[in-house]
């Protein structure tokens, strides 16, 4: 239940300074498949989580451990922006699980009087990097900690096979690049699964508002509201069904490791450039810096090599996951807010 809470989706935020104005000139940049290429580059928990025994747990000491995973939750007073023109903040308010005069932008917190949200340490050290607090103002409750290691090799061997074909197929056989896709996706789909799912309760019978049914709606946290649920029992069933076999810790871990890159690919916007729009994977921006595109895509394809994939080879082109490609160059471009854009 913890992690369902540390699991907080991909981002998607339009800049505010740029809502409802015409750019007569953009720009995007996608990563090449990147929720595959964190799968195969980066480390994620591998043991049970266990209650780190320390008391005032700071965030220096959770950013400077590289070694463990951490989820914990964090409650923060007096908080804002430390760059008040930031195009794209990170915290998001639907999943703090209190809050007190919080300023928002299109669902994410600008500024606040009190929060509190449950964090993993890679969402953890972007909120760091974006918010101020006041003195004091901020505690890490209910720490809990596991060992970090790389995937299985027979699972991330898996991963880039299913690249490797995706990639060598396209533009060749549609229908076996479709099929191939889906199973690179699913890669991380199916860590991604709820394993306790809601639970509703459709009553067929006169009620207070007259004839009709009502509908009880119980949420992860209301487990315990209703009668002769067990929400063990139901996680127990979870891990024995044949088709749940990926752990979900890797799909919050995999989450958080594309929102990291989505702003280190919004860094290449230079300061004179505008961040238009972010949407998972891709940023549109009037403008990049491209040596620290060449840079970010160099560093990607350093890490790919050290765990032992040296890129696909397709007519006569090497192909990498993870990198930022150019997806285009528009004439104009408008957004509205987020999932709402319209580019020519």
């Amino acid at each position: 239940q913890i992690l369902e809470l540390c699991f907080h989706g991909g981002y998607t935020h339009a800049n505010r300074y740029a809502v409802d104005f015409v750019y007569t000139w953009a720009q995007c940049f996608d990563f090449s498949s990147s929720y595959p290429f964190v799968l195969l580059t980066e480390k994620y928990p591998s043991e049970q989580f266990w209650k780190v025994q320390r008391e005032n747990i700071t965030p220096e000491y959770i950013i400077k451990n590289k070694d463990y995973a951490f989820i914990f939750k964090v409650v923060v007073e007096d908080f804002e922006l430390i760059d008040p023109h930031d195009p794209m903040p990170t915290l998001a308010l639907a999943k703090c699980e209190s809050s007190l005069n919080c300023i928002t932008d299109n669902g994410r917190c600008i500024s606040g009087d009190y929060a509190e949200i449950w964090m993993n340490e890679i969402d953890f050290r972007l909120f760091c990097s974006q918010y101020k607090w006041k003195e004091n103002g901020i505690k890490l409750l209910n720490v809990y900690a596991s060992y970090k290691d790389y995937l299985p090799k027979w699972f991330t061997d898996y991963v880039w096979e299913r690249y490797r074909l995706k990639t060598e197929l396209k533009g060749v056989d549609p229908v076996l690049y479709c099929i191939e896709k889906g199973k690179l996706n699913s890669c991380y789909g199916m860590s991604a699964q709820k394993p306790v799912k809601e639970v509703i309760d459709e009553i067929y019978e006169e009620c207070d508002i007259g004839e009709g049914f009502e509908k009880e709606h119980f949420k992860s946290g209301d487990y315990h509201v209703r009668k002769g649920f067990d929400p063990k029992k139901e996680y127990e069933k979870f891990l024995n069904n044949h088709n749940s076999f990926l752990p979900y810790p890797v799909g919050v871990w995999c989450t958080a490791y594309a929102q990291r890159n989505l702003f280190r690919l919004g860094k290449c916007v230079p300061e004179s450039e505008t961040w238009l729009y972010s949407d998972t994977d891709s940023v549109y921006a009037t403008g990049f810096d491209m040596d620290m595109i060449e840079k970010y895509n160099a560093n990607c394809i350093k890490k790919l090599n050290a765990r032992g994939y040296m890129g696909v080879m397709y007519k006569g082109k090497l192909y990498y996951p993870g990198v930022a490609e150019d997806d285009g160059k528009y004439m104009q471009f408008k957004t509205l807010h987020s999932k709402c854009y319209v580019k020519r």
